[in-house]
């Protein structure tokens, strides 16, 4: 956070104030743990909430559990929190269920203020985390759910009844500004307006007009710096037999399950020979999880690109598998990662290439050739033609821009697929997928724009 010349304090939380004033340039500092110091925001949405979005900016050397935003019905305690565990993680809560976003080391370990934007739809159920501008891989949670309208809102404290129940071992130590609401998702524009200090109209909790009262001991001061950030448009599709062009959209597994997947309609003409598959993935987790699998009646195994930890990734052919080891740069770095995989079998050679750099070749199943009536899952692993999915081993986070191959590509094709260029006679064709959706899948556009046009 940058130190601003100025440093004109106003106490307004010691015996508590009500106040409704323009708290731009400003900040709520929150100086040590207590049980009592709080600010609580005077809110009152019309009817339940379907949709929202929350931004606040915020700055503190806590490593241990801190609430930032709590939002709490008479029904429901945690109808609405945003919360921090540890340093490594944001935690978001709708109706007492909650999904963790994981940070990437990148932002763990960068000093100064953060800015996370949170937002959720009721029609999906699609729950998004942004932060420094970067989105973190999306998650699912209580579709079909209403918020209460009734609430408490309480800054810096988690209450475990309404307007109370606080425990001075989940209480923000720190700085937190420029909160805002709204009763839906916004669009890209508006957040970026919000991020470089804009305004956008109708918001439920405004910090340029805050309804606020302060308790205990809270402080007003000069604000943190204003950083940028983006969010984008956000259109959902619940499942479904389509044959379309994805370009510029992404495949969402909110949660793990042992039913949401995507079936491609692919058919080779003969046994493959050589084959190339590329696709690109963004998640937080760290437990094995299946990408692309490609099963034959005779074989359930037949190819599959497969993590079993955040370090590696598993491709088989013909249920023998090598094991490619991920840079450590890769590993840390933030956001999505667009991987090939290849295979011939004159030579045996599989290859792995990541974020267009390839890593050393392995050899396995020369002399073979792969089934050609196939049964190819996205987000799942078969155990059996079509079927036999462990929870265990679901995907959960986000799948784009899929490719296959019946040869395999030269190091000229690879760069030009994955800067979206387009490489003649795809067996899986993502400007021209001929999929059905199954389960709890969504599809969004692509957050790949911010990704590579944002660096923070």
């Amino acid at each position: 956070m940058e130190v601003l010349p100025a440093f004109l304090f106003i106490v307004v939380g010691l015996l508590g104030s009500l106040a409704q004033e323009d708290l731009q340039g400003k900040a709520f500092i929150f100086p040590e743990q207590s049980n009592t110091a709080h600010v609580v925001l005077k809110a009152a949405p019309e009817q339940p909430l379907t949709s929202f979005t929350v931004c606040l900016r915020h700055a503190t050397d806590l490593t241990r559990a801190h609430s930032l935003f709590s939002y709490a019905t008479k029904e429901q305690d945690n109808e609405l929190l945003l919360y921090k565990p540890n340093a490594m993680y944001y935690n978001f809560y709708l109706g007492d269920f909650d999904v963790s976003f994981r940070i990437p080391e990148k932002e763990i370990s960068r000093p100064g203020e953060a800015h996370v934007c949170a937002s959720w739809e009721s029609a999906t159920g699609i729950a998004e985390l942004w932060l420094n501008g970067k989105p973190l891989p999306r998650k699912g949670l209580k579709r079909g759910y209403t918020i209460g309208q009734e609430a408490s809102i309480v800054l810096a404290q988690e209450q475990d009844s309404f307007g109370g129940g606080f425990d001075v071992n989940d209480c923000f130590v720190g700085e937190i500004s420029d909160v805002y609401m709204w009763e839906r998702v916004l669009t890209p524009e508006e957040v970026a307006l919000v991020g470089n200090d804009g305004t956008v109209s109708n918001p439920l909790i405004n910090w340029r007009s805050l309804d606020y009262e302060a308790k205990g001991y809270v402080v007003q001061s000069t604000g943190m710096e204003v950083l940028p950030t983006f969010l984008l448009l956000l259109v959902g599709l619940l499942g479904s037999l389509a044959q379309e062009d994805l370009q510029g959209k992404t495949f969402i597994f909110p949660a793990a399950s042992n039913t949401a997947q995507v079936v491609l309609k692919a058919a080779p003409e003969q046994p493959l020979t050589s084959f190339t598959v590329c696709l690109r993935h963004a998640t937080d987790l760290t437990r094995g999880h299946s990408l692309f699998s490609y099963n034959t009646k005779k074989q359930d195994n037949e190819i599959l690109l497969y993590k079993p930890n955040a370090n590696q990734y598993e491709f088989v052919v013909g249920a023998t598998s090598v094991t490619f080891k991920a840079p450590e740069k890769e590993i840390s770095r933030p956001g999505e990662v667009h991987v090939c995989a290849s295979w011939e079998s004159a030579t045996g050679i599989a290859e792995l290439w990541l974020n267009g750099k390839p890593l050393p070749r392995k050899g396995l199943k020369r002399g073979y050739s792969i089934g050609q009536e196939a049964s190819i899952v996205l987000g799942q692993e078969q155990d059996s033609f079509g079927a036999g999915f462990d929870i265990n081993q679901s995907f959960v986070g986000e799948i784009s821009d899929v490719y296959m191959w019946e040869s395999v590509l030269t190091p000229e094709e690879v760069a030009l697929v994955g800067n979206d260029g387009t490489v003649s006679n795809p067996l899986i064709n993502w400007r021209s997928l001929n999929y059905e959706a199954k389960g709890y899948v969504v599809v969004k556009p692509s957050l790949a724009p911010v990704y590579s046009s944002r660096q923070f």
